[in-house]
C-alpha cells in the first residue's frame, strides 16, 4: 500500500508542526510519510523536545523547514496549524487537499516555565487529538 504523503506547516516549524510530525509518526504507523515546515522556520524549541521527551516520543534529528522545500514533493494532505503560516502557502504542485487546524502558539505563552510547560502539553494533547479524529487512528 502507498503510504500518504502529510506536511504539518506552522509559522516557525519549532513547535506545533514539530509535535504534528512526531506524533503522527507514531501513531501512524508505516500509513504515512510526514514531514514538517515553517514559513519562518526558526530552531527546535526546547519545550517541545521535553514535551515530547514527556509523552514518550523522542524528538532526534529534528530539524526546521522552510514550506517551499516541499513546494514540488508529491503531497496528500497539507495541514497548516496556524493562519499566518497559511497565507505563505506556495501553489503546490501536486495539489493536496489543504486542511486548516488553526490553534493558538504555546511559544506565545506568559508566566513561569511550568506555566508554559502546561501549555506546551495542552497543544500535544490537541494536536494528538486531532490527529487521531482525522486519520481515524487509536
Amino acid at each position: 500500500m502507498k503510504k500518504k504523503q502529510v506536511l504539518f506547516i506552522c509559522t516557525g516549524n519549532s513547535v506545533r508542526s514539530q509535535m504534528a510530525e512526531a506524533i503522527l509518526k507514531k501513531m501512524g504507523d508505516d500509513k504515512y510519510q510526514v514531514f514538517s515546515a515553517g514559513s519562518h522556520p526558526a530552531p527546535v524549541h526546547e519545550l517541545t523536545k521535553e514535551t515530547l521527551r514527556n509523552n514518550e516520543i523522542h524528538p532526534n534529528n529534528f530539524t526546521s523547514n522552510q514550506i517551499d522545500e516541499f513546494k514540488y514533493k508529491k503531497l496528500d494532505y497539507v495541514i497548516v496549524l496556524c493562519e499566518v503560516a497559511y497565507h505563505y502557502l506556495p501553489d503546490f504542485a501536486s495539489n493536496p487537499k489543504i486542511i486548516k487546524w488553526f490553534m493558538d502558539d504555546p511559544i506565545n505563552l506568559v508566566g513561569d516555565r511550568e506555566n508554559q510547560k502546561r501549555g506546551f502539553q495542552i497543544a500535544f494533547k490537541e494536536i494528538k487529538n486531532k490527529i487521531r479524529i482525522f486519520f481515524n487512528l487509536k
